[in-house]
């Protein structure tokens, strides 16, 4: 708040929730009326805060909790850009997140049913995956998450969403970075045996204790493997095995790629899973449906929802950028006997066949507007779109409701990342016949 210094704090009363974590702040002076969108508040707060960018303000102390604050079990919550809605009682974000999602629809004039919430069990000790930003010097190794909205390296003595043996392993990073000057992110995840294991990337110099030390970590049975991939390397150096385990919807290991994408919470991840392959499997009708490639993956990763789709669907294809990921879900699918045509390759550039009924995609956070225009214009009838922005999937549907005449039948949001205003919403839509 230094910066601020000498500027009059405003009085506002926070009367909602934006996308991005932000409450909705509106001013209550006379002379300043308006709204400012404030980090780390919760609606029915009266708030003290200074004007920090446009249409945003810093908080610089709550004058009247909200009965929906709670006290946050983590210290670092106020600094850490990771668990921003961690202040606020569970019901309250479950509802915000349902509105965003609506709020976003309507923005974009696309009619959507009822949203159904899905809920996730557990709040705290959920994440069975992390990314650390680590930055390192002659005099310190710092370890941490990335700041709210910026690149700032913030430390932190623990992580109360980290499942047990991943905060273990973080609070060792530091000691074993060592020696080392330069920058980095160190990927936590599970690996075999259940023991963690490290992707770490590093522009700079790594200290050659650090092989010697992950080495012996390795024979010690501490960790599984690690991999690193220093700036310019045209591969990682690889100590142990690396590789990702993560639980697959049936019950199996579901292997992934060092430093690859899967989703960080496992519970609720199979329950998503569970409900995409519903999804897909109503909406084939006749044999005739089934043949020929009638459901089409986007952005298969290493076969998440792979593995459930083949299971239910014949003559399924899975389309996938990253050629490490389409080896590890060739893998996963030989491991259960399961057939599906696997092709390494963009999604946006994909030729969707006439025989394909049902479009499942699952695309990062900027979403797949290119994709969705070569859906519109196929001869799809069903999408199944997994999201993890409310703004981009909006954006999507929107492309496919105006340009394809689809409508949106179902949509559902399910609470991957409690404790934050992440989002990850599902969206079933038919073309009209």
């Amino acid at each position: 708040m230094d910066s601020n210094k000498g500027t009059t704090p405003l009085r506002a009363r926070v009367v909602g929730l934006a996308k991005g974590g932000f409450g909705v702040a509106r001013l209550v002076s006379e002379q300043a009326p308006g709204s400012l969108l404030v980090p780390h508040t919760v609606p029915g707060d009266v708030v003290d805060v200074v004007p920090d960018a446009a249409s945003k303000g810093k908080l610089v102390r709550v004058v009247e909790p909200s009965i929906h604050r709670v006290d946050p079990p983590c210290p670092f919550v106020d600094r850490c850009g990771g668990c921003d809605w961690m202040c606020m009682d569970a019901s309250v974000q479950r509802a915000a997140r349902v509105d965003i999602v609506r709020g976003e629809m309507g923005r974009v004039g696309v009619p959507i049913p009822t949203i159904h919430a899905v809920n996730s069990d557990a709040l705290l000790r959920y994440r069975a995956r992390a990314r650390m930003a680590v930055t390192a010097s002659h005099r310190a190794v710092v370890v941490g998450f990335r700041g709210q909205r910026s690149h700032r390296v913030v430390p932190v003595d623990a992580c109360v969403v980290l499942v047990p043996a991943l905060d273990q392993v973080r609070g060792q990073l530091a000691a074993w970075l060592e020696g080392s000057v330069g920058e980095g992110e160190a990927s936590l995840y599970q690996g075999h045996g259940a023991l963690p294991a490290i992707h770490l990337t590093w522009t700079g110099t790594l200290a050659p204790r650090v092989f010697a030390l992950a080495q012996e970590k390795i024979d010690k049975g501490c960790w599984a493997g690690v991999s690193v991939l220093l700036e310019g390397a045209r591969s990682p150096a690889v100590l142990g095995d690396p590789t990702g385990v993560a639980m697959g919807v049936d019950g199996q290991p579901l292997l992934f790629p060092p430093g690859g994408f899967t989703q960080a919470n496992e519970a609720m991840n199979r329950v998503l899973v569970q409900h995409v392959a519903a999804l897909t499997s109503a909406d084939e009708g006749t044999e005739g449906d089934r043949a020929g490639g009638a459901v089409l993956e986007l952005f298969a990763g290493s076969g998440n929802f792979t593995i459930a789709l083949a299971r239910r669907t014949s003559g399924m294809e899975a389309v996938e950028q990253s050629a490490a990921a389409v080896d590890a879900t060739r893998g996963n699918l030989a491991r259960r006997g399961l057939e599906c045509r696997l092709r390494v390759g963009d999604a946006t550039d994909v030729r969707i066949r006439n025989t394909v009924r049902t479009v499942v995609l699952d695309p990062p956070r900027a979403g797949a507007r290119e994709a969705v225009e070569r859906i519109a214009d196929s001869r799809v009838r069903n999408v199944v779109m997994v999201s993890c922005d409310p703004a981009t999937l909006a954006r999507d549907v929107a492309i496919l409701h105006g340009r394809g005449r689809f409508n949106v039948e179902r949509v559902d949001v399910f609470e991957m990342f409690p404790c934050t205003s992440h989002v990850e919403t599902v969206a079933l839509l038919r073309r009209a016949r």
